[in-house]
Protein backbone atom coordinates (compact mmCIF):
# COMPACT_ATOMS: atom_id res chain seq x y z
CA UNK A 1 0.00 0.00 0.00
CA UNK A 2 1.35 3.55 -0.86
CA UNK A 3 2.10 5.82 1.90
CA UNK A 4 -0.94 7.91 1.26
CA UNK A 5 -3.31 5.36 0.95
CA UNK A 6 -1.91 3.96 4.84
CA UNK A 7 -2.74 7.90 5.77
CA UNK A 8 -6.32 7.63 4.58
CA UNK A 9 -6.67 4.20 6.25
CA UNK A 10 -5.73 5.75 9.56
CA UNK A 11 -7.74 8.93 8.86
CA UNK A 12 -10.68 6.51 8.32
CA UNK A 13 -10.26 4.33 11.38
CA UNK A 14 -9.36 7.47 13.49
CA UNK A 15 -12.70 8.76 12.10
CA UNK A 16 -14.76 5.74 12.89
CA UNK A 17 -13.54 5.42 16.28
CA UNK A 18 -14.09 8.96 17.15
CA UNK A 19 -17.71 8.64 15.69
CA UNK A 20 -18.19 5.83 18.07
CA UNK A 21 -16.90 7.37 21.04
CA UNK A 22 -19.21 10.34 20.37
CA UNK A 23 -22.38 8.77 19.74
CA UNK A 24 -24.98 8.90 22.37
CA UNK A 25 -25.59 5.86 24.51
CA UNK A 26 -28.55 3.45 22.51
CA UNK A 27 -29.30 -0.02 20.77
CA UNK A 28 -31.66 -1.36 17.98
CA UNK A 29 -33.97 -2.48 21.26
CA UNK A 30 -33.82 1.30 22.96
CA UNK A 31 -34.41 3.03 19.21
CA UNK A 32 -37.55 0.92 18.71
CA UNK A 33 -39.06 1.27 22.20
CA UNK A 34 -38.37 5.75 21.61
CA UNK A 35 -39.86 5.24 17.94
CA UNK A 36 -43.18 3.40 19.50
CA UNK A 37 -42.82 5.86 22.60
CA UNK A 38 -43.47 8.65 20.07
CA UNK A 39 -45.56 7.38 17.74
CA UNK A 40 -48.05 7.07 20.88
CA UNK A 41 -47.32 10.64 22.24
CA UNK A 42 -48.18 11.61 19.31
CA UNK A 43 -51.47 10.21 18.61
CA UNK A 44 -55.03 11.65 18.01
CA UNK A 45 -55.91 14.17 19.82
CA UNK A 46 -52.61 15.63 19.77
CA UNK A 47 -51.03 17.31 23.33
CA UNK A 48 -51.53 21.20 23.51
CA UNK A 49 -48.34 21.39 25.55
CA UNK A 50 -45.08 19.95 26.41
CA UNK A 51 -46.55 19.24 29.83
CA UNK A 52 -49.55 17.65 28.38
CA UNK A 53 -46.77 15.26 26.11
CA UNK A 54 -44.91 14.81 29.20
CA UNK A 55 -48.13 13.51 31.55
CA UNK A 56 -49.25 10.98 28.15
CA UNK A 57 -45.87 9.62 28.41
CA UNK A 58 -46.19 8.78 32.06
CA UNK A 59 -49.56 8.06 32.51
CA UNK A 60 -50.21 4.39 32.98
CA UNK A 61 -52.87 3.63 30.85
CA UNK A 62 -51.99 5.30 27.91
CA UNK A 63 -49.68 2.86 27.44
CA UNK A 64 -46.83 5.19 25.55
CA UNK A 65 -43.49 3.41 27.96
CA UNK A 66 -43.61 5.44 30.93
CA UNK A 67 -39.90 6.20 30.38
CA UNK A 68 -38.38 8.69 32.69
CA UNK A 69 -38.95 12.21 31.23
CA UNK A 70 -35.43 14.59 31.89
CA UNK A 71 -36.89 17.39 30.04
CA UNK A 72 -40.30 18.74 28.74
CA UNK A 73 -40.00 22.51 26.92
CA UNK A 74 -42.66 24.63 24.73
CA UNK A 75 -40.31 25.81 21.72
CA UNK A 76 -43.00 27.51 19.82
CA UNK A 77 -47.24 28.72 19.39
CA UNK A 78 -48.75 25.51 17.86
CA UNK A 79 -51.87 27.79 16.76
CA UNK A 80 -49.64 30.19 14.83
CA UNK A 81 -47.01 27.82 13.62
CA UNK A 82 -48.74 24.67 13.10
CA UNK A 83 -45.68 23.32 10.67
CA UNK A 84 -43.41 23.94 13.55
CA UNK A 85 -41.83 22.28 16.74
CA UNK A 86 -43.84 23.69 19.43
CA UNK A 87 -43.15 20.80 22.53
CA UNK A 88 -39.96 19.36 23.18
CA UNK A 89 -39.41 15.94 25.10
CA UNK A 90 -36.12 14.00 26.04
CA UNK A 91 -37.35 10.88 27.68
CA UNK A 92 -34.72 8.45 29.24
CA UNK A 93 -34.72 4.68 28.62
CA UNK A 94 -33.38 1.71 30.54
CA UNK A 95 -33.19 -1.82 29.94
CA UNK A 96 -31.21 -3.70 32.87
CA UNK A 97 -28.92 -6.29 32.70
CA UNK A 98 -30.10 -9.49 30.50
CA UNK A 99 -28.85 -13.01 30.54
CA UNK A 100 -29.97 -15.71 29.18
CA UNK A 101 -29.32 -19.24 28.38
CA UNK A 102 -26.89 -18.57 25.06
CA UNK A 103 -27.06 -14.56 25.34
CA UNK A 104 -25.80 -11.91 27.54
CA UNK A 105 -27.16 -8.12 27.63
CA UNK A 106 -25.53 -5.52 29.37
CA UNK A 107 -27.16 -2.66 30.96
CA UNK A 108 -27.81 0.26 29.12
CA UNK A 109 -29.32 3.52 29.61
CA UNK A 110 -30.00 5.95 26.68
CA UNK A 111 -31.99 8.96 26.08
CA UNK A 112 -33.92 10.50 23.38
CA UNK A 113 -35.06 13.95 21.93
CA UNK A 114 -38.37 14.19 20.48
CA UNK A 115 -40.30 17.69 18.69
CA UNK A 116 -44.00 18.21 18.18
CA UNK A 117 -46.05 20.63 15.83
CA UNK A 118 -49.25 20.79 15.65
CA UNK A 119 -50.37 17.49 13.55
CA UNK A 120 -48.48 15.26 16.00
CA UNK A 121 -44.78 14.23 15.41
CA UNK A 122 -42.53 16.46 14.11
CA UNK A 123 -38.86 15.23 14.16
CA UNK A 124 -37.33 12.20 16.06
CA UNK A 125 -36.74 10.18 18.17
CA UNK A 126 -33.08 11.10 18.26
CA UNK A 127 -30.38 9.84 20.48
CA UNK A 128 -28.90 12.43 22.30
CA UNK A 129 -26.12 12.45 25.44
CA UNK A 130 -28.01 11.77 28.86
CA UNK A 131 -26.93 14.54 31.31
CA UNK A 132 -25.47 12.77 34.11
CA UNK A 133 -27.46 12.70 37.24
CA UNK A 134 -30.37 14.71 35.45
CA UNK A 135 -33.43 14.02 37.87
CA UNK A 136 -36.79 12.46 36.28
CA UNK A 137 -39.24 15.46 36.38
CA UNK A 138 -43.02 15.24 37.09
CA UNK A 139 -45.26 17.25 35.42
CA UNK A 140 -48.44 18.25 37.23
CA UNK A 141 -51.05 16.05 37.88
CA UNK A 142 -48.55 12.43 37.99
CA UNK A 143 -47.86 11.62 41.26
CA UNK A 144 -44.52 10.93 42.44
CA UNK A 145 -44.18 7.25 42.53
CA UNK A 146 -42.04 5.16 45.27
CA UNK A 147 -41.38 4.11 48.28
CA UNK A 148 -40.71 6.83 51.14
CA UNK A 149 -37.48 6.75 53.06
CA UNK A 150 -39.35 6.63 56.56
CA UNK A 151 -41.66 3.53 55.29
CA UNK A 152 -38.84 1.85 56.66
CA UNK A 153 -39.43 2.53 60.48
CA UNK A 154 -42.82 1.67 60.18
CA UNK A 155 -42.31 -1.76 58.73
CA UNK A 156 -40.23 -2.39 61.80
CA UNK A 157 -42.43 -0.72 64.56
CA UNK A 158 -45.15 -3.03 62.84
CA UNK A 159 -43.37 -6.35 62.65
CA UNK A 160 -41.60 -5.62 66.28
CA UNK A 161 -45.31 -5.36 67.98
CA UNK A 162 -47.44 -8.01 66.08
CA UNK A 163 -48.66 -10.78 68.17
CA UNK A 164 -47.25 -14.47 67.47
CA UNK A 165 -49.89 -15.81 65.00
CA UNK A 166 -51.41 -12.20 63.48
CA UNK A 167 -53.76 -13.50 60.11
CA UNK A 168 -52.86 -11.21 57.07
CA UNK A 169 -55.99 -8.54 57.64
CA UNK A 170 -54.10 -7.90 61.24
CA UNK A 171 -50.86 -7.19 59.84
CA UNK A 172 -52.03 -4.98 56.85
CA UNK A 173 -54.07 -3.39 59.07
CA UNK A 174 -50.88 -3.33 61.67
CA UNK A 175 -48.67 -1.78 59.08
CA UNK A 176 -51.15 0.99 57.95
CA UNK A 177 -51.59 2.62 61.31
CA UNK A 178 -47.75 3.05 61.70
CA UNK A 179 -47.60 4.25 57.78
CA UNK A 180 -46.54 8.01 57.85
CA UNK A 181 -48.38 10.93 55.81
CA UNK A 182 -47.03 10.31 52.25
CA UNK A 183 -44.70 13.27 51.17
CA UNK A 184 -45.84 16.39 48.97
CA UNK A 185 -43.79 16.80 45.70
CA UNK A 186 -43.08 19.99 44.19
CA UNK A 187 -46.45 20.60 43.08
CA UNK A 188 -48.35 20.42 46.32
CA UNK A 189 -49.69 17.20 45.56
CA UNK A 190 -49.09 13.42 47.75
CA UNK A 191 -46.98 11.05 46.55
CA UNK A 192 -48.96 8.25 44.79
CA UNK A 193 -49.60 5.30 47.66
CA UNK A 194 -47.63 2.38 47.67
CA UNK A 195 -49.36 -0.82 47.20
CA UNK A 196 -48.90 -2.90 50.35
CA UNK A 197 -49.03 -7.08 50.85
CA UNK A 198 -49.05 -9.38 53.36
CA UNK A 199 -48.39 -13.39 53.81
CA UNK A 200 -48.47 -14.94 57.05
CA UNK A 201 -46.72 -18.62 57.18
CA UNK A 202 -45.93 -21.15 60.26
CA UNK A 203 -45.24 -18.36 62.62
CA UNK A 204 -43.78 -15.94 59.73
CA UNK A 205 -44.44 -12.75 58.23
CA UNK A 206 -43.60 -10.72 54.77
CA UNK A 207 -45.50 -7.40 54.09
CA UNK A 208 -43.94 -5.51 50.94
CA UNK A 209 -45.01 -1.53 49.58
CA UNK A 210 -44.57 -1.67 46.00
CA UNK A 211 -43.98 1.88 44.44
CA UNK A 212 -43.80 0.54 40.68
CA UNK A 213 -40.36 0.94 38.32
CA UNK A 214 -38.88 -1.87 40.84
CA UNK A 215 -39.24 0.36 44.09
CA UNK A 216 -40.28 -2.83 46.47
CA UNK A 217 -39.78 -2.56 50.51
CA UNK A 218 -39.91 -5.38 51.96
CA UNK A 219 -40.25 -6.62 55.77
CA UNK A 220 -40.10 -9.88 57.48
CA UNK A 221 -40.54 -11.29 60.53
CA UNK A 222 -39.55 -14.86 60.96
CA UNK A 223 -41.04 -17.30 63.66
CA UNK A 224 -37.92 -16.72 66.05
CA UNK A 225 -38.54 -13.28 66.13
CA UNK A 226 -35.81 -11.91 63.69
CA UNK A 227 -37.04 -8.81 62.13
CA UNK A 228 -35.78 -7.29 58.62
CA UNK A 229 -36.47 -4.55 56.67
CA UNK A 230 -34.67 -3.83 53.21
CA UNK A 231 -34.94 -2.38 49.82
CA UNK A 232 -35.41 -5.39 47.34
CA UNK A 233 -32.52 -5.57 45.02
CA UNK A 234 -32.21 -7.34 41.41
CA UNK A 235 -31.72 -11.41 41.73
CA UNK A 236 -28.05 -13.10 41.27
CA UNK A 237 -29.96 -15.37 38.98
CA UNK A 238 -29.90 -14.91 35.81
CA UNK A 239 -33.65 -15.60 33.89
CA UNK A 240 -35.66 -14.80 37.16
CA UNK A 241 -37.19 -11.37 37.37
CA UNK A 242 -38.16 -10.85 41.47
CA UNK A 243 -41.66 -9.29 41.91
CA UNK A 244 -42.93 -7.77 44.72
CA UNK A 245 -44.89 -10.05 46.72
CA UNK A 246 -45.03 -10.29 50.75
CA UNK A 247 -44.82 -14.55 49.88
CA UNK A 248 -41.42 -13.78 48.17
CA UNK A 249 -39.98 -11.50 50.93
CA UNK A 250 -40.68 -14.33 53.63
CA UNK A 251 -39.48 -17.27 51.94
CA UNK A 252 -36.53 -15.14 50.81
CA UNK A 253 -35.34 -14.72 54.11
CA UNK A 254 -35.92 -18.44 55.59
CA UNK A 255 -33.01 -20.57 55.98
CA UNK A 256 -32.74 -23.66 53.38
CA UNK A 257 -33.33 -26.89 54.60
Amino acid sequence: MKPWGIVALIAAVLATLAYIALRPEGDGATDDDADRSAECLARYPVPDSAASFARRELEPYSQCGGWDVIEYTDIGNRLTDTDQPSSRLVIRIHHDEHTALWSHQDAITACYRVEFDYYGLDSGPSRVKCPPGAPALLPPGIKHGGVPDNYKDAFKAALSALPSAPNRDEVLGAVRAKLPQLPIDEHGQPWREPTLDAFVDNGGIGITADGTKGQCLEGTRLADGTVTVEVQTPSDIPEVTKTCTAEGALLSKRPLK
